[in-house]
C-alpha cells in the first residue's frame, strides 16, 4: 500500500503542471546553490574513511577507502578516484568527471576502459544507475555538511515477485516488481585535504 501511495505521489507530482514550471525556470545547479552548496567545488578534496560492506547475512567485511576528486587541466573534467584497501596504488581506480549538461544536473564517470556511466545531481547526491553482470547497480555520492557519504547498492535484474498490475476496490494499481537486494557498500569519509 505504502509503495502504491508513493508511486502515486511521484505520478502526480511529476505531471503537476506548476512543479513542471518550477523545474523548468531553474536548472539542477541552481537549486544546489541555493543550499550553499556548489557542484563538484564541494565536492574535491581527498576524503578517507572505512567502507562497510553487507549483504543478507549482515556486515561482511570493513576495508579502508577514500576518494580523490580535483580539478584537472581540462576545464568541465575532474579526477573523480577511488581508493579501496590499504594499497593505495593497486586499489587506485582513475576516473575522471565530466559535464555533459550542468544545467540538467547530467554527467558522466569515464573509468577509463571504454566504460561510461551517466550520473545525475539530484538535490546534494550524484548518482548513478547502471546494470552489470545480471545485477543492477546504483552508486551515490552525497554531501552531508562534512562528510562525503558513498553508498553502492546491487540487486539482481530478474525480480522475484511481481504483484498488482490488476483493479482493486475499483482503483487501477499499477504492475509493481520486487528485486533481491544483493549487496549493500556504505562509507562516511571525511576530507583530510
Amino acid at each position: 500500500m505504502r509503495l502504491v501511495l508513493c508511486f502515486s505521489i511521484v505520478i502526480f507530482y511529476s505531471c503537476h503542471k506548476n512543479l513542471h514550471d518550477v523545474t523548468q525556470a531553474s536548472s539542477i545547479q541552481d537549486i544546489v546553490m541555493d543550499k550553499g552548496v556548489v557542484f563538484p567545488d564541494d565536492w574535491l578534496g581527498y576524503w578517507e574513511g572505512e567502507l562497510d560492506i553487507f549483504n543478507e547475512s549482515g556486515k561482511t567485511m570493513t576495508i579502508p577507502m577514500a576518494l580523490d576528486n580535483a580539478v584537472t587541466d581540462v576545464d568541465s573534467i575532474w579526477t573523480w578516484a577511488i581508493v579501496y584497501g590499504e594499497d593505495t596504488i593497486a586499489g587506485r581506480r582513475d576516473y575522471e568527471l565530466g559535464v555533459v549538461d550542468a544545467s540538467k544536473g547530467h554527467y558522466v564517470v569515464d573509468e577509463k576502459n571504454s566504460i561510461l556511466l551517466d550520473a545525475y545531481l539530484l538535490s546534494n547526491s550524484l548518482i548513478s544507475t547502471f546494470s552489470v553482470g545480471g545485477n543492477f547497480i546504483q552508486s551515490s555520492y552525497e554531501l552531508d555538511e562534512d562528510e562525503l557519504v558513498f553508498t553502492i547498492q546491487m540487486y539482481n535484474d530478474q525480480s522475484i515477485r511481481t504483484t498488482g498490475d490488476t483493479i482493486y476496490n475499483g482503483e487501477d494499481i499499477p504492475l509493481v516488481k520486487s528485486y533481491k537486494n544483493v549487496v549493500l557498500q556504505k562509507a562516511r569519509l571525511k576530507k583530510v585535504r
